[in-house]
Order: structure tokens, then sequence, then C-alpha cells
């Protein structure tokens, strides 16, 4: 084995955990793309310290070039498929998915997510419709009714799973007199 070809192995593997330690920081910050604002105040703060920190004014084109920096990453970041779109509103697909997932943090979520709309259709209609829920109904027997709703309804999934929620709420538990809203 030459030298050069030694040197070019030894090489190679020093610089393979760099490549993976890259490739895996890439992916973690493209998975978390959508919680980039939350970054920009501890990113200012640390833009400060730097700036009190250094011992030289920095020249004055460094200010607006970092803006343009920020602000071009900010704009591709928006463009970029998988970017934060419509897709965390849930389905009734996507409740009906995880409403019969027994067992899981799912069904955990389903529950939640059902009882959360009925709580809040308790003081206020939603999409036009109120529910009168009985005092002494469980949360097991909300989360049926919605759930037995979306057994029967394939056809209509399609829909938000707020919206679904909302009727088969109102539809099972009507009221005599309509509510306004608190």
């Amino acid at each position: 084995m030459e030298l050069s070809e030694s040197l070019e192995n030894r090489f190679e593997a020093e610089e393979a955990p760099k490549r993976r330690l890259l490739a895996w920081l890439a992916g973690n910050l493209m998975a978390e793309r959508e919680r980039w604002p939350l970054w920009l105040p501890v990113l200012l703060g640390g833009g400060i310290g730097i700036y009190f920190w250094l011992s030289l004014e920095p020249p004055r084109w460094a200010g607006p070039a970092a803006i343009g920096v920020i602000a071009g990453l900010a704009l591709a970041s928006l463009s970029a498929p998988g970017s934060a779109r419509a897709e965390y509103f849930e389905t009734g697909r996507d409740l009906y998915q995880k409403c019969h997932a027994t067992g899981t943090a799912s069904q955990v979520f389903c529950f939640g997510f059902i009882i959360g709309i009925a709580d809040v259709m308790e003081d206020n209609p939603l999409d036009g419709r109120s529910a009168c829920i009985p005092k002494d109904a469980t949360i097991q027997q909300i989360a049926d009714v919605v759930i037995r709703f979306l057994d029967d309804n394939p056809d209509i999934r399609e829909f938000t799973g707020e919206s679904l929620a909302v009727q088969a709420l109102s539809e099972k538990y009507p009221c005599t007199h309509p509510k306004k809203m608190r």
C-alpha cells in the first residue's frame, strides 16, 4: 500500500464520524423546521452577546448582511416541502385511526381531542352547533358517541375531525334552547 493511499484512508476514517454528525444535525434541524421561530429570541440574545464581546466595532454592512442571510433562510424554509401547513389539522380519518389504536398514546390523544371539543361545546356553539351533554356522561361515553359516528360514516372522514366530532355530539345531545356565544 502506498503512502498516499494510507493517508487517504486515514483521512476518510477521521472524516466519517464528522460527516455522520453533520448529517444527523442537519436531519434533526430540518425535522424541527416549524420550531425555528422559537429560536429567534435565543439567536438575538446570542448576537447581542457577541457584539458586546467584540473588541472592535463590526463593519456597517455586517448587520444588514446577517439579516439578509436569516431572511433568505426563513423564506427557503417556508417554501421547502414539509414545512408547516394545514397538515396539522386532524381529519376524520386521522381521528378514526387514533381512536382505534387501543392502549396507545394515539388513543389517549383521541379521547383528549374529543373531550376538548365537548368541553368547548358546553359553553359555546362550534360550527353553528351546540351540544347539551348530560353532566353525568363519562369521558368514555362521550368518546364512544364520536367513535360510533366515525364508524357509521366512513364516506365523510375527509372532513376535519373537529367538524365531525361537533356533528356527532350535537346530533346525540341536541339542545332544546340554542346556546349563545359567551
